[in-house]
């Protein structure tokens, strides 16, 4: 993307992600130490480990909601 002539700020925001670790993507695949590649994995890692808490936190909201509505009901049969 960015060898594309998008600008980091634009591509970070698209993705994300900050614009240091684009930077040090890109520096990593000049110098070849294969860091950039070990990063996109522990980002990868990140981003699923994101999804799943996402996923959770909109469950247990859910079950919240419902207990909610749950003691409002048995409140007003009193």
């Amino acid at each position: 993307m960015v060898a594309s002539g998008r600008p980091v700020g634009e591509i970070a925001q698209a993705l994300g992600i900050g614009e240091n670790l684009i930077y040090r993507w890109k520096n990593g695949l000049k110098k070849g130490t294969g860091t950039a590649k070990n990063d996109g994995v522990q980002d990868q890692n990140l981003f699923l480990e994101n999804e799943r808490l996402r996923a959770e936190l909109r469950r247990t909201e859910q079950e919240r909601d419902i207990l909610k509505k749950a003691l409002g009901i048995l409140g007003r049969e009193k």
